[in-house]
């Protein structure tokens, strides 16, 4: 069984889509921490 084409873009997407969601998670718990 062939992998797609396509098959990279869809991973590069992911893989950029899980890093960006891990560093808006970790910009948003850093600046709400602070504040009681």
């Amino acid at each position: 069984m062939d992998t797609p084409d396509y098959w990279p873009d869809i991973r590069r997407f992911l893989i950029g889509f899980a890093i960006g969601g891990v560093a808006i998670g970790l910009f948003t718990l850093m600046s709400v921490q602070p504040i009681p």
